[in-house]
């Protein structure tokens, strides 16, 4: 009827923006795929277009993998890319080594002395300081090796403030305090701007914490994969021409926020959108039996995935972005005893290897959607299937390796 077609007009409108723009999300993964290889950092193009968008979806990424597949380069080139070509400053990119001894937040967002009645404060917090004033800007936050720490105990005042919107307590006193070089000033609280991203980069071995469902849920999760020597070969052989920063409107693209009835218009479009709707479904259905289910945050950034892919032009079909939303926020948090986790697998491995019917199930928008069926999942089907093999193998499952 009527108010359903200017709803999908209205909604388009906005969609149809990014892919008129030149700086949308695809254009700016390719300029960075670029980037990096002159910077001898070779990374898959279906990997850097999932982790950008991502980051326009939520503002953390986890990059894991064993040790020595690049992450920490990935993430220092990426936060050089979009800070770069900007004007010269120190305070917008902050790589912060986490240590194994840390038990509260004093390291990353420092502490007050009160001896001295100054601030000691820390990379990190210079750059959610500069942030703050100058919300123009990305910046960008680095944890290497984020789990050599338990998270919970040194970041869990950031994880709260990124979703609650919530300031950040610092101190108790009424005033701001200086830093110990005099050149800050530190609030009692703090928010998380929205301009900051933070990257982290985990190992999973003897050495390192298991991250908690509280951080895998807020977080979009990339695993990476060694490249044959082969391959790497080939593209340092190659002519490696250099590529400039991110200019002006590709580091505001980034930043691109939507208006607040954006997200409501964005589920209804990638619920409707080539059976994503009934595949969800399929798939929380196929967890929920086996005590599994997951949440609306999961599917509200999964769904908001889908559409910014569509909105921003990304060059693969729609079931290539639903596949890479499964697998960076809906897989990483299935760990757990194989005894409890191997019968949800199996129940998954189906839901993403079956054909799911784009039958509509209510009116409105939905009575629009074609009556086809929506392609397999593969690359999630795939991971699914390497830890079934693993649980094969040993008594707990994760999602890395």
């Amino acid at each position: 009827d009527a108010p359903v077609r200017a709803e999908r007009a209205s909604a388009r409108s906005w969609e149809l923006a990014g892919l008129l723009r030149r700086t949308n999300l695809e254009a700016i993964s390719r300029r960075f795929e670029r980037y990096a290889l002159a910077q001898g950092v070779v990374l898959p193009p279906e990997l850097v277009r999932a982790l950008i968008v991502g980051l326009r979806t939520k503002p953390f990424a986890v990059l894991a993998g064993v040790s020595g597949t690049g992450k920490t380069r990935v993430a220092v080139s990426l936060a050089r890319f979009f800070t770069e070509g900007a004007a010269p400053s120190a305070t917008r990119v902050a790589v912060v080594p986490v240590r194994p001894d840390w038990l509260d937040s004093r390291g990353l967002l420092g502490w007050l002395n009160a001896l001295k009645g100054v601030w000691e404060d820390t990379e990190a917090l210079r750059v959610l300081l500069h942030a703050r004033d100058e919300p123009a800007e990305p910046h960008f936050i680095v944890l290497d090796e984020m789990n050599l720490a338990r998270v919970e105990h040194y970041f869990a005042e950031v994880l709260s403030a990124m979703e609650s919107g919530a300031p950040m307590p610092l101190h108790g006193r009424a005033a701001p305090i200086p830093t110990a070089d005099g050149a800050r000033q530190v609030p009692p609280s703090l928010r998380v701007p929205p301009n900051v991203f933070f990257l982290a980069t985990v190992n999973v071995d003897e050495t390192t914490h298991a991250l908690s469902p509280k951080v895998i849920d807020r977080a979009w999760t990339w695993e990476f994969s060694p490249l044959p020597p082969s391959a790497l070969a080939r593209s340092w052989v190659g002519d490696r021409p250099r590529v400039t920063a991110a200019s002006a409107d590709e580091r505001a693209a980034l930043l691109d926020p939507t208006s607040a009835d954006d997200p409501v218009r964005a589920m209804v479009l990638a619920m409707g959108r080539d059976g994503v709707g009934a595949r969800v479904d399929a798939l929380y259905e196929a967890l929920a039996a086996h005590g599994r289910p997951f949440g609306f945050r999961v599917v509200t950034e999964v769904l908001r995935f889908v559409q910014l892919c569509e909105r921003e032009g990304i060059d693969a079909p729609p079931t290539w972005w639903l596949d890479h939303a499964v697998l960076g926020k809906l897989l990483p948090a299935l760990n757990g005893p194989r005894r409890e986790l191997e019968p949800a697998l199996l129940a998954l491995r189906a839901a993403l290897e079956g054909a799911v019917p784009r039958e509509p199930r209510g009116g409105g928008v939905a009575e629009e959607m074609s009556p086809r069926s929506i392609d397999p999942l593969p690359r999630s089907a795939e991971k699914v299937r390497e830890m079934l093999r693993r649980a094969a193998e040993r008594s707990w499952v994760t999602f890395a390796r």
